[in-house]
């Protein structure tokens, strides 16, 4: 069975909506407890960035300047339950009041139902939602704990969920990220995965030689992403960028009759055989031909070899935002890379291609709602709307980088 994924993260990752005006402002405010009090030391950060700051002794912050665009501001202090908040920048400054609840455990409204199989969900869990890629291997959950693990039997659907950040250190790529995991499904009979959750980044402390180390492995993580393929196709620059796009059509298999002519030789010809009368058996008339065509699909799935460039396929919503709405799946080829061999041992993760193909990373976008919306830092707003088949499946919160992550100039 081929898995398959809907993440919510750019590609993973996708929650600070952010568009790319020429002009910055400026998120402040004050963090408050709901009895009034202010809340000094209180973390505050933009989801899917590598930005934050702490508030001061009187509760007060403020952000770095930001673009115009809508982000998720993530709260965090000791005592108190995590906080999101969205907010929007549009041509101004904003001053916001955040204000948190005590993390108080009434113990007599807890009803606790103990998983039986906690060791066996949360391996995987941390497969489904870390990866197994290379980078996965140096990528750990710190307080696993917090996680609470459901799974239902009858729909084989499992269920995490987290009412405290995740913190996860990824020593791969020298982040510190803290993750506020809002849902997390993995159905186990269409091995279709979703998780959605808002993330900060943070730099772990690193001597110069390990930096560049860091730098090089970003860059890696980056290159191919489905951040770095939107990114890429909002500019119209796919080409460019190492992308090659293919429609994978679906298309009626006139060599199949319909179900209800084959379904009437075959009830004739068995009656036939149950009553021992004389047959007269032809190539194109017997019960082994006409089983073989009903065993045919009734559609075919055809792989469109010529490119398509992006001014075909992308439409202009308004002066921050692109779409799509292409009904057949993009077949996307990266050819900078070559699929790892621990992707390609995988039973069901790699896309079928064609015999004269390289090795070169292959991923499928199938939209599930359409058009699909994407701003130029290549976020898309409805993560629910796109399913991912193939590398972009296979790599997950290991291999993410910050959304604003900015590669090298001759990269971009």
């Amino acid at each position: 069975m081929r898995c398959l994924s809907l993440l919510l993260f750019s590609c993973l990752l996708l929650l600070a909506r952010s568009v790319c005006g020429q002009d910055t402002y400026q998120i402040s405010g004050v963090v408050k407890a709901r009895n009034g009090g202010v809340l000094p030391g209180a973390g505050i950060y933009v989801s899917g960035y590598k930005l934050g700051t702490v508030a001061d002794n009187k509760g007060a912050f403020s952000l770095p300047p930001l673009r115009n665009g809508t982000y998720d501001l993530l709260v965090q202090m000791i005592g108190y339950l995590p906080l999101s908040r969205q907010v929007t920048l549009s041509g101004s400054g904003l001053n916001v009041e955040l204000v948190m609840e005590e993390s108080v455990t009434v113990l007599n409204e807890v009803v606790i139902r103990p998983d039986p199989d906690r060791m066996n969900h949360l391996r995987i869990f941390r497969e489904s939602f870390i990866g197994l890629t290379e980078n996965a291997k140096d990528c750990q959950i710190l307080n696993q704990n917090v996680l609470r693990t459901s799974f239902d039997p009858e729909t084989r659907i499992l269920r995490v969920s987290a009412d405290e950040f995740l913190l996860i250190k990824n020593k791969a790529l020298g982040y510190r990220i803290k993750y506020l995991l809002k849902e997390f499904e993995f159905n186990m009979r269409s091995k279709v995965i979703y998780y959605a959750g808002l993330p900060t980044y943070e730099d772990l402390k690193a001597s110069a030689a390990r930096l560049r180390r860091y730098q090089k492995k970003r860059l890696e993580a980056y290159s191919g992403s489905t951040q770095h393929f939107f990114r890429s196709l909002y500019r119209g620059q796919t080409a460019e960028e190492g992308f090659i796009i293919h429609k994978l059509q679906t298309r009626k298999n006139f060599n199949r009759l319909p179900d209800s002519i084959i379904d009437a030789n075959l009830e004739r010809l068995l009656a036939a055989r149950e009553r021992h009368e004389k047959l007269v058996i032809t190539a194109n008339d017997s019960i082994s031909f006409w089983s073989n065509m009903k065993r045919q699909p009734a559609e075919m799935t055809i792989l469109d070899r010529s490119p398509i460039n992006p001014d075909t396929l992308v439409r202009t919503h308004n002066a921050d935002l692109r779409y799509v709405q292409n009904p057949d799946p993009l077949y996307v080829v990266y050819t900078r890379e070559r699929e790892p061999q621990e992707f390609r041992m995988r039973i069901g993760m790699s896309l079928n291609r064609p015999p004269d193909m390289p090795d070169y990373q292959v991923s499928l976008v199938n939209l599930l709602s359409r058009p699909l919306y994407f701003y130029a830092n290549g976020e898309i707003t409805d993560p629910r709307g796109v399913l991912y088949e193939g590398i972009w499946a296979w790599e997950k919160m290991a291999d993410s980088v910050p959304m604003n992550y900015a590669p090298p100039a001759k990269q971009r």
